[in-house]
C-alpha cells in the first residue's frame, strides 16, 4: 500500500537518473492490482501510468524502456476493472513511437531528407521503443511490418544508417514473425494466413544469412542468434505436434549450416583476449561466446540441423574444456539420446577433421608429435564418455570403428609414395586404439573380419614401416580376443576334476538332510539378459 502512494512520485524525483528509475519500475511488477480497486486508489494508478509514459518518453536506454514496456503488460494483464484504463494509456504510447517510427522511414527511405541524421536519429529513437514494446507486446495491428522490413532491406545499401539501426530491426522483425505465429489458430489455421507468414519467415531468413557477412561484428552476432531462435521456434518439430502447422516449417539447409558453423569458428573457437584486456571485459566476451554455443548446440539437440555438424563442437572438447567443457558435455549426452550410432560416426568425423588438418600441417604425420598425441587424448576422452556399460552402447562402439577404419584404408593406394606404400590415412588407426577395449568379444571378432576384408587386395605389399599402425591396431583387436580365450580356458581347466587335488573340499556351508542347499537371492547383473550375438552384418551400420 505504502508504494502504490508514493511511487508515483518517487518516479518523478528521480526521473533524470536511469538506474534509480529502472529500479523504481521494477517495484510496480510486485504491487498487487486489486488493491487499487479495495484502497479506492484510482487516481494512484493514473497517475502512475501518466509517470511510466514519461518515463518513457524521456529516456533511450534499453533497460528503462524494457522495463516499461514489461511494467505496462503486468499492469494491463490484470484481471480488473481498471485494465481497460491501463490498455488505453498502452495503445496511445504505442501510437505515439509507431507514427514517429513511419515518418521518419518513409523521410530517409521514401523521400530525399535535407535533415538526414536528425531524421536517422528519429527513428532509431523509435525503433528502440518498437523493439522494447515488441518484448512483451504484440504490435501486429499496428501493421509496421512492410516498413520494418524495409528497413532491414534498405540499411545495408546505406552507409549513413548506424547499425544500432540493424541491430533493433533484426530483433524486432523476428519478435513480429513470431507474433504471427502465436497468433495462429492451432486447432483450425487459415492456410493463406500461413503461407503470408512463411512467406515473410523465408524472406526474413534470407536477409539474415546475407547479414552473417557484414562487416559489423555486432550485426554478425545478432544475425547469428535470430536465426538459431527461429530455426528453433520453426523446426519440423512443430509440424510433429501438430501436422496442420506443416506450411509454416522451416528446414535448416546445409549451405546455412556451413555458414553457421563458419560463425562458431570466428567468433566462439578462438583464443582469449590480450592480457591488457580487463578480466571484467574477459568474463562478458566469454559469457557472449557461451550463449553462442549454447543457441548452436540447441539446433544439434532438438534436431533441427543434422547431428554431423556437431563435429565441430566435439573437436574442441579438450582444447576449450574451461571454457565451453559443459556445454560440449551435454550436447554429446542429448545427442546420444537422439541417436547413439549417428552421434558415434560424428565422433569419428571430428576426430578425422583434426587428423586432416594436423595432414595439412605436417604432410607426413609425426606419431611422437604433441599435436597427434592431442588427437589421441580427445579420442581417449571419447571412448570414456561411452561410460562402462558395453553391452548398452555396442551399435555406437563398433559404428566408430568402422567409420575410422574406412577413413584409414581409404584410398587404399598411395601412389605419391610408391606401390607398396601404406594408406595416406593409416596413421589413423593408432587413434581408433583408443576404443579397442570398448568392443564386446563378439564384435571385436567382426570389426577384426572386416578389417582384414577391406585389406585382403593388399596383404602382398605390407612389408614397409608405414604398416605399422595397421599391425599395431589388428594385434590389438587379436590380444584381446585371445586373452578371453585364455581366461575361459584357464577356468575351465581350474574347474575340471583333473585339476583338481584328490581330497575335495564342499565350500558350501553343511546342512540337515533332507533340506535343499540355499541358493544365492543376488539378482544376477542385467547383461545375462541381452542379447550378446555377433554383429553379423557389421556393414549394415555404415549405412543411415
Amino acid at each position: 500500500m505504502h508504494f502504490i502512494v508514493t511511487l508515483p512520485e518517487l518516479l518523478m524525483k528521480y526521473l533524470m537518473d536511469p538506474g534509480k528509475v529502472t529500479h523504481l519500475l521494477n517495484i510496480v511488477l510486485f504491487l498487487k492490482l486489486k488493491l487499487y480497486i479495495k484502497a479506492r486508489q484510482k487516481n494512484n494508478l493514473q497517475l502512475l501510468l501518466e509517470n511510466i509514459n514519461t518515463v518513457m518518453e524521456r529516456h533511450s536506454s534499453d533497460e528503462v524502456l524494457e522495463t516499461g514496456s514489461k511494467c505496462l503488460q503486468y499492469l494491463c494483464s490484470g484481471e480488473t476493472s481498471l485494465t481497460s484504463m491501463c490498455q488505453i494509456v498502452l495503445r496511445s504510447q504505442v501510437d505515439l513511437f509507431v507514427i514517429k517510427f513511419l515518418r521518419a522511414v518513409d523521410v530517409v527511405f521514401r523521400k530525399e531528407s535535407s535533415h538526414i541524421e536528425d531524421d536517422v536519429y528519429s527513428m532509431l529513437s523509435a525503433l528502440r521503443r518498437v523493439r522494447a514494446f515488441y518484448l512483451y507486446h504484440d504490435l501486429s495491428s499496428w501493421e509496421i511490418w512492410e516498413d520494418l522490413f524495409l528497413v532491414l532491406r534498405s540499411v545495408s545499401e546505406r552507409e549513413d544508417i548506424p547499425e544500432e539501426i540493424v541491430v533493433k530491426t533484426l530483433q524486432s522483425c523476428s519478435m513480429a514473425v513470431i507474433f504471427y505465429y502465436k497468433n495462429l489458430n492451432g486447432k483450425n489455421p487459415d492456410l493463406e494466413e500461413m503461407k503470408n507468414m512463411r512467406l515473410k519467415l523465408g524472406f526474413l531468413m534470407q536477409s539474415f544469412q546475407e547479414y552473417l557477412f557484414h562487416d559489423s561484428d555486432h550485426i554478425k552476432e545478432q544475425a547469428f542468434l535470430v536465426i538459431c531462435d527461429l530455426a528453433i521456434i520453426f523446426s519440423p518439430n512443430i509440424a510433429e505436434d501438430n501436422p496442420l502447422l506443416t506450411p509454416i516449417v522451416f528446414n535448416v539447409d546445409t549451405k546455412l549450416t556451413s555458414y553457421l558453423t563458419e560463425f562458431l569458428l570466428m567468433k566462439v573457437f578462438v583464443e582469449d583476449a590480450e592480457d591488457t584486456v580487463s578480466e571484467a571485459m574477459k568474463h562478458k566476451e566469454l559469457t557472449k561466446r557461451r550463449n553462442f554455443l549454447s543457441s548452436f548446440a540447441k539446433l544439434i539437440v532438438y534436431k533441427v540441423i543434422h547431428i554431423k555438424a556437431a563435429a565441430i563442437i566435439f573437436k574442441h572438447y579438450i582444447k576449450y574444456s574451461k571454457e565451453y567443457g559443459d556445454i560440449i558435455k551435454y550436447t554429446l549426452t542429448k545427442a546420444r539420446e537422439n541417436n547413439k550410432v549417428a552421434t558415434s560416426k560424428t565422433l569419428a568425423i571430428s576426430l578425422q577433421q583434426m587428423f586432416h588438418e594436423l595432414q595439412a600441417e605436417q604432410g607426413d604425420i609425426q606419431c611422437s608429435s604433441p599435436a597427434f598425441q592431442a588427437i589421441k587424448e580427445l579420442g581417449k576422452k571419447f571412448a570414456l564418455s561411452f561410460g562402462p556399460d558395453a553391452i548398452k552402447n555396442r551399435q555406437a562402439i563398433a559404428a566408430i570403428h568402422i567409420e575410422g577404419i574406412l577413413f584409414s584404408l581409404t584410398p587404399l593406394e598411395n601412389p605419391d609414395k610408391g606401390p607398396d606404400a601404406a594408406p595416406p590415412n593409416i596413421t589413423f588407426l593408432e587413434i581408433l586404439c583408443e576404443f579397442t577395449c570398448k568392443l564386446i568379444k563378439q564384435d571385436r571378432k567382426n570389426v577384426l573380419d572386416y578389417l582384414d576384408k577391406m585389406i585382403s587386395k593388399s596383404k602382398s605389399h605390407m612389408k614397409s614401416d608405414d604398416w605399422q599402425p595397421f599391425f599395431i591396431y589388428r594385434n590389438g583387436l587379436l590380444q584381446r580376443e585371445e586373452s578371453s580365450s585364455a581366461r575361459r580356458k584357464h577356468l575351465e581347466e581350474s574347474s575340471s576334476p583333473e585339476s583338481s587335488s584328490e581330497t575335495s573340499y564342499d565350500l558350501r556351508t553343511p546342512s540337515p538332510q533332507g533340506l535343499q542347499p540355499l541358493t544365492s537371492t543376488v539378482s544376477r547383473p542385467a547383461y545375462q539378459d541381452v542379447d550378446l550375438s555377433p554383429i553379423t552384418e557389421i556393414e549394415s551400420i555404415t549405412s543411415e
